[in-house]
């Protein structure tokens, strides 16, 4: 007999989930599950909802209620409890976790706020989600497969505008087998690359500029972060080319340290990706120090944590080492400003290349690997390439 194991999320807008731990032991503490009624009015309108009875059997809580009961439990718990942990929403001020409240329990939890001692939650989350199960890794790795063909594809195609590319790629995702775009999608052409997180994505083409495209696929509630940079013309000019090859060897180089045994942290893979780059454009005629490389041409972190959310468990330290079966990006990029401090044969040009990495003991593995990334391979499809 096999047994086969399944994730069941609760997604239900309104849904409280309250644990209470009693005593200094894990074995001890309630946990209950707060659901919508069931409403046949308000779902012919807003779609089907769970309910307590279906709650029981798909997220195996017996002790499941309707949310209406959520506010007299909370108040019955908070009288007893000695600190709240609350899994406040980013975005809102962490001191204050009314903002992202249910309706239903807002009022309760501004009360237990002024009584008790809150901290948040990611503080228990974070580190229980840093390393992935191979479910997880699964998941993972099933969205950056799906991604990365759709990168192959749309690399493949000419596009007028950013929003047309922009649409394939969801298209595609989709259709691959995603459920949604992982985040909102930069697609900058040009000089829209200069700027890091670039979403509007109206703009139009221009030929022989450099297309800097940042987004992944949902698969699973798993995401995928990527990030290709390629030419809208033909091919590479010789100027894109030698930028883009210096980007890729600094990428390369920090996937390979990438592993528990270097004992290396994202902070410190961040250190060597700047000296990394530094070197690498002198190679190719643009000199400047490691604190203008980092503050002007590559201002943003080598990477970052990704699982259930785009940035996951950011509130861990990057100074942790790595450890295996975390995942994490590894991001180097340039963006060169039009300012006669640089090459003008360089201004203008805005290269990222990231990749999704899981960690390994000895060897990383790029999760990411058939997203096109090598000129070669770049350069072929896109003399291939057809409107």
């Amino acid at each position: 007999m096999s047994i086969i194991k399944t994730q069941i999320w609760c997604l239900e807008p309104d849904s409280i989930l309250l644990i209470l731990k009693e005593r200094d032991v894990f074995e001890n503490y309630k946990l209950a599950l707060f659901l919508p009624p069931k409403n046949s009015y308000a779902e012919k309108w807003e779609g089907f909802r769970t309910g307590v009875e279906n709650g029981r059997i798909l997220f195996h809580i017996e002790n499941i209620q309707e949310n209406w009961e959520a506010p007299f439990v909370i108040e019955e718990f908070g009288n007893r409890c000695k600190r709240v942990f609350y899994n406040t929403q980013r975005g809102y001020p962490y001191k204050d976790p009314v903002g992202s409240s249910p309706d239903v329990v807002r009022d309760k939890i501004r009360d237990l706020q002024s009584k008790k001692p809150f901290r948040s939650a990611n503080e228990l989350l974070h580190p229980l989600r840093t390393i992935k199960s191979e479910s997880e890794i699964s998941c993972l790795q099933r969205a950056a497969s799906i991604s990365g063909n759709a990168y192959r594809e749309v690399m493949a195609k000419d596009f007028l505008e950013e929003n047309q590319l922009a649409t394939e790629l969801e298209y595609r995702f989709k259709m691959g087998g995603c459920q949604r775009s992982a985040y909102v999608p930069v697609v900058a052409g040009g000089r829209n690359g200069l700027c890091i997180h670039y979403t509007a994505n109206d703009d139009a083409f221009q030929q022989n500029d450099m297309v800097l495209v940042d987004a992944g696929g949902e698969y699973g509630g798993y995401v995928t972060d990527i990030s290709r940079t390629w030419p809208t013309g033909r091919g590479f000019t010789p100027a894109q080319r030698d930028l883009y090859q210096a980007v890729l060897n600094v990428q390369k180089k920090c996937i390979d340290l990438c592993t528990s045994s270097a004992g290396l942290s994202l902070a410190r893979i961040h250190y060597e990706s700047a000296v990394l780059l530094k070197e690498e454009l002198k190679q190719i005629g643009i000199y400047g120090s490691k604190s203008e490389i980092e503050d002007v041409l590559y201002p943003h972190s080598i990477g970052h944590e990704i699982g259930l959310e785009i940035h996951d468990c950011y509130s861990n330290n990057s100074f942790s080492p790595l450890k295996k079966n975390q995942i994490v990006t590894i991001e180097p990029g340039i963006y060169v400003p039009l300012n006669n401090r640089w090459p003008k044969w360089a201004q203008g040009i805005a290269i990222r290349i990231e990749d999704s990495v899981l960690v390994g003991e000895q060897e990383p593995f790029v999760l990411t690997k058939d997203t096109p990334k090598e000129v070669k391979e770049i350069q072929s499809l896109r003399e291939s390439s057809e409107l």
